[in-house]
């Protein structure tokens, strides 16, 4: 399970890893996104505190950055995209029964 939040202001993203590194117990997630930038704070094996029971203890959570303009968002997204599709194949790749198919670009399985 992926979960992606939005940070809903105006903070750049080493604004928005330093609120989390001064709040993480309050709420934790493993990495940040933007348009220029996928950056990873923590292992995944460490429990994110974002969404509720049942995704704090099983999904990969990260903040998408806000952002301005079409460009910036479209990179964004992209980012964001292949962040997901690559944490999908690290992390349950081996755990989905019969064969899977990576492309590079999308999981398939039955």
């Amino acid at each position: 399970m992926i979960v992606v939040h939005e940070t809903a202001d105006d903070a750049t993203i080493w604004e928005e890893i330093n609120y989390e590194k001064n709040t993480y117990e309050d709420a934790f997630v493993h990495a940040f996104v933007d348009g220029n930038n996928i950056i990873v704070i923590s292992n995944t094996d460490h429990e994110a505190w974002g969404a509720g029971y049942p995704a704090n203890g099983r999904a990969v959570q990260f903040e998408q950055i806000e952002v301005t303009g079409a460009s910036n968002f479209a990179k964004e997204i992209s980012n964001a995209a292949y962040f997901t599709a690559y944490m999908i194949k690290k992390v349950w790749a081996n755990s989905v029964t019969g064969p899977v198919e990576w492309d590079g670009n999308i999981m398939v399985a039955p």
